[in-house]
């Protein structure tokens, strides 16, 4: 008796885990879902809560990413949503694409009130670049601690010069295109710069460049956010 008394109280706990995990996941949904939908037009132009309420349908409830026509009679689709690691993807017109995560303040939780909302815009015209945002939880900006990253950035060498030409001058423009990890707390940092040049001038200058993506990481005690190497 003693044994199946024990047997049956493990297997209670088996289920109350079980049930602990399912409601932790629904939680984990509503939250992302009302972060996205409490979005103010200052953030998330054009684009209602009654038009981001149908694109959180769309997406759960289809295979394809059906698409919204938003207030400017553009369209916007819902692209990726991972209720898990607080994350969402969006493109709110043709050649623009909107990513929010949640990060967590240092220390605490990611529950109802602990955590920090990331938002990068990307515009692609035809090259893509980035700027970001961080918000509390109730959508009023942080300060952010966060370099200026320039296309000189990706140079092994700022000092390097060829043929008398500095290498450091061959960018008149930057075109900096920044994404969240979907699951990590970081940002990856792509330099588009390099598509500005003609293909001789790429492989004159490619040697002195670095190629890789760069890695973010990102901070924040509630009050401010930095975002450093």
């Amino acid at each position: 008796m003693k044994h199946r008394k024990m047997k049956r109280i493990q297997f209670n706990k088996i289920i109350l885990i079980m049930l602990l995990a399912v409601l932790c996941s629904m939680v984990n949904a509503q939250h992302i879902d009302k972060v996205f939908l409490d979005a103010p037009e200052n953030v998330l132009p054009y684009v209602n809560k009654t038009l981001k309420l149908e694109m959180l349908e769309y997406y759960k409830q289809s295979s394809k990413k059906d698409t919204v026509q938003h207030l400017l009679g553009g369209k916007a689709v819902l692209v990726d949503m991972d209720t898990v690691h607080h994350y969402i993807k969006l493109q709110p017109a043709e050649n623009t694409r909107m990513e929010i995560k949640l990060f967590p303040i240092q220390h605490q939780k990611t529950d109802s009130a602990s955590y920090v909302i990331g938002v990068i815009h990307t515009v692609c015209a035809p090259l893509c670049s980035s700027y970001v945002r961080f918000y509390d939880h109730q959508w009023n900006a942080l300060p952010l601690n966060m370099p200026t990253l320039t296309a000189a950035d990706w140079l092994k060498n700022k000092e390097e010069t060829k043929d008398g030409i500095p290498i450091a001058n061959v960018f008149k423009s930057s075109f900096i295109e920044f994404s969240f990890d979907k699951i990590l707390f970081h940002m990856s940092v792509k330099n588009n710069s390099m598509n500005l040049l003609s293909a001789e001038d790429k492989l004159f200058f490619q040697p002195f460049i670095q190629e890789e993506n760069k890695k973010m990481d990102v901070f924040s005690d509630g009050k401010t956010v930095k975002v450093t190497f």
